[in-house]
């Protein structure tokens, strides 16, 4: 349905963690806005969410693993949960299993 960065929007202050420029998380948070929560920013191929973190942080196309892990880490599953719909209604059938 959406792209893992989806959840990375959860909580764009955690970029913070990796050393992301204010400036890159003003932005983030700004086109966030946009939306009623981060899975509906997946809309296009052009803007989907990774390609919003490389355009403002060229670093994170090259370091994908590492630091996509680190900042959901630092965001928590439980405010990934809580921001994103989807996300949740998914884990929720799967912890059902």
């Amino acid at each position: 349905m959406h792209e893992y960065e989806a959840l990375l929007f959860s909580d764009v202050a955690a970029f913070k963690y990796a050393d992301v420029p204010q400036a890159a998380i003003d932005a983030w948070q700004a086109d966030l806005a946009k939306y009623g929560n981060p899975e509906e920013m997946n809309n296009s191929p052009h803007t989907a969410p990774s390609k919003r973190l490389i355009a403002r942080w060229p670093q994170y196309e090259h370091a994908k693993p590492l630091y996509g892990v680190l900042i959901a880490l630092e965001i928590g599953l439980a405010a990934m949960r809580g921001k994103c719909p989807g996300f949740n209604q998914w884990v929720t059938v799967l912890e059902g299993l």
